[in-house]
């Protein structure tokens, strides 16, 4: 070794310490600088998106309170109550519209005529249009305690629907909506004490502890304010400055991750899918459908499932994938083409039996369903296929019409699925050109022991029989439910009672049972 060598290595390598701590700075400034612009325009984003959610809620509420006020109307007869539940179906933010008579509730749209007028508690504040507003009222429903937003004025109130609002903001983030008049403020939704009445309209205040960001409504006088907690933010991002550290100080640690991001990015989901399409990982369960008067099964839904050799992959991981990636049609015709294939070779299932597939919109939309007419094994099927569609803006085109009325062309049934969970109205719902209708399991859960939800079912039904379309109910799990939907008239049930999804020898057994001993497809499915 040279004289100085050893003092010019030690230099160096402290030169490399030293540089890997100062880019580590200078990157770790950068990144804070980036986490910070990002926790502000989260905030300013939500917010709002928040008072836009609370101005549409306010205006849809008030323009239902207002327009029912200058009908005149007295006493809750049937033909107040058809028309309250009219405009509830219609609403996008309403939970409930009641008619209120001397401060208290005398009947609503979902719960009809009370026996005993709920009696309400002094309003959290008045509007200076002269809407009376309660937060957060608490009061009875069904037996049990429920917490909701109202507004009235005259004789009539809406409960609103705050899910959208309260989903907004999660852990960390902490916030509180106000109304703001005249001097005057009130706590509305959040957590008491967040919003500053002290700062401007718009206001973005940094300390150490924490950023805070408020703002108000330019149409209604409403004021939001946010704020997370800095230390919360480190505590979301533990490793952030060790990875900007190490990745300075050790440049092998690039290759590692750079090596480990080419390994996930192969076993990722999306790759697996895309593998597995043409691989055969894609492959068909079948839930029975049953006439809920005869306990016979009459048909099936494919249900799709996928499986390599990393594992199996779940259906609310793979299904959106799906639309991601643009495979949507390879994926349907792929789970078309083993199902029908397989199903048709069973002796056991009788002709005209049902099997219902779900399409995406995506495909009605671009034609691309047309492509059945190439697959030869569908032309002349002894079986009655039927196509699940959801409710989607796609299918508003002209293409998706056509595509529509081409597959009703082919004998194709088709069934609006989970319906209740999208946008699809009355007139919509005609458009759609649909024979079946189907409950979604939401409407069904828990519908034994009533809710908001579970009474919007009955109406369901109701709509389905003025537009002569058959009824499906999704999510059957027990005899109660069972016994429910069949006296509102429910004709097919769908469910865990009947089975859980089941490969097709399975299905032709069940079949099969359900033929021989009719009238309790349950224990024929269990037993």
């Amino acid at each position: 070794m040279k004289p100085g060598g050893y003092r010019y290595s030690l230099d160096t390598n402290l030169g490399i310490v030293l540089a890997g701590i100062l880019v580590t700075a200078l990157l770790a400034t950068v990144v804070l600088a980036q986490l910070s612009e990002s926790v502000w325009r989260h905030q300013a984003t939500n917010a709002h998106l928040l008072l836009d959610q609370v101005a549409r809620m306010a205006e849809e509420g008030n323009g239902t309170i207002n327009d029912l006020n200058r009908q005149n109307r007295e006493g809750c007869d049937s033909t107040l109550l058809s028309d309250l539940r009219r405009r509830l179906f219609f609403a996008d933010h309403l939970r409930d519209i009641g008619y209120v008579r001397n401060g208290a509730l005398v009947c609503s749209a979902v719960r009809g005529v009370l026996s005993t007028p709920i009696r309400m508690d002094s309003p959290d504040y008045q509007s200076f249009r002269g809407f009376k507003v309660w937060a957060r009222e608490q009061f009875e429903l069904f037996n049990r305690p429920i917490e909701a937003t109202l507004a009235a004025k005259g004789n009539f109130m809406v409960i609103y629907d705050i899910s959208s609002v309260l989903s907004l903001f999660s852990t960390p983030y902490h916030w509180q909506l106000v109304y703001q008049h005249d001097g005057r403020l009130a706590p509305v939704l959040g957590e008491q004490g967040v919003f500053r009445a002290d700062t401007k309209t718009e206001a973005q205040i940094m300390s150490l502890s924490s950023h805070y960001y408020s703002t108000c409504s330019a149409s209604y006088p409403y004021c939001v304010g946010v704020e997370v907690s800095n230390l919360a933010l480190l505590k979301r991002f533990p490793g952030l400055l060790i990875m900007l550290a190490v990745a300075c100080l050790l440049a092998g640690v690039a290759t590692s991750v750079a090596i480990t991001l080419l390994l996930r990015r192969h076993a990722s989901p999306g790759n697996r899918l895309r593998r597995g399409i043409d691989n055969g990982n894609v492959y068909p369960l079948y839930q029975p459908i049953v006439n809920l008067q005869t306990g016979e099964v009459v048909g099936c839904e494919v249900l799709a499932r996928f499986r390599d050799h990393q594992g199996a992959l779940y259906p609310d991981q793979f299904i959106p994938l799906i639309a991601e990636m643009d495979l949507t049609w390879p994926f349907t015709r792929t789970i078309v083409t083993q199902a029908l294939e397989r199903l048709q070779q069973e002796p056991g299932l009788p002709d005209g039996f049902l099997v219902n597939i779900n399409l995406y919109p995506s495909d009605i939309a671009s034609g691309e369903v047309r492509d059945l007419a190439t697959l030869e094994f569908i032309r002349g099927s002894r079986l009655q296929l039927n196509f699940e569609i959801t409710e989607d803006q796609q299918l508003d085109s002209r293409i998706a019409h056509e595509t529509l009325l081409w597959l009703r062309a082919q004998g194709y049934g088709l069934a609006v699925d989970d319906f209740g969970t999208g946008y699809c109205n009355l007139s919509h719902l005609r458009d759609l050109m649909c024979d079946t209708l189907k409950i979604d399991r939401s409407f069904i859960t828990g519908i034994e022991e009533g809710g908001v939800r579970a009474a919007i079912a009955p109406i369901m039904v109701h709509l389905a029989d003025e537009l002569q379309l058959k009824v499906v109910a999704e999510g059957i799990e027990n005899e109660a439910q069972r016994d429910i939907v069949l006296g509102l008239g429910v004709q097919y049930g769908q469910g865990w009672l009947y089975g859980k999804p089941m490969a097709e020898e399975d299905l032709v057994r069940v079949v099969e049972r359900s033929i021989d001993y009719p009238g309790n497809a349950a224990s024929v499915v269990n037993g």
